[in-house]
């Protein structure tokens, strides 16, 4: 493995035990977006290594949200907490979420129902380049899923 090279998650494990395999890589961009993927769907303390990586939004998943401006308000301070300290190939960070009703289809049950869902909005720029940066990822909550 290289040190300086930026690899794409999930780990491929069984290419490190195979000869002359090479992990998947990925740009800067793409393995910043994995890491603010992997902020955004950690809770605090999940991690043994760091119990301030994560965000709020698992500890907040199945609460009532009877002010949405103050729930998304303190979901987004607390991405941003742990953006500026765990992402440091970013700067002039910058985080928005927005709460919305859609309908959801689960095709394994075949049941239809109407789900919280939750834009990120990421913004920042690049601290190598300068050039900027967007990852909006969506979450269904309530309970938590990927769109």
């Amino acid at each position: 493995m290289d040190a300086n090279k930026l690899y794409q998650m999930p780990f491929r494990f069984d290419l490190l035990m195979e000869r002359n395999k090479e992990l998947p890589a990925v740009n800067l961009g793409t393995s910043i977006a994995q890491n603010i993927f992997l902020i955004i769907t950690s809770k605090y303390q999940e991690h043994r290594f760091d119990s301030e990586y994560g965000c709020e939004i698992w500890e907040r998943d199945f609460e009532l949200i009877t002010n949405a401006l103050v729930w998304q308000e303190e979901v987004n301070k607390s991405i941003m907490k742990t953006l500026t300290k765990y992402e440091p190939r970013l700067d002039n960070i910058s985080v928005d979420t927005i709460i919305s009703e859609e309908p959801h289809y689960n095709p394994q049950t075949h049941v239809r129902s109407m789900k919280k869902k939750l834009t990120i909005n990421v913004k920042g720029v690049l601290k190598a380049t300068g050039e900027p940066f967007t990852f909006s990822p969506k979450l269904f909550i309530s309970p938590i899923s990927i769109d």
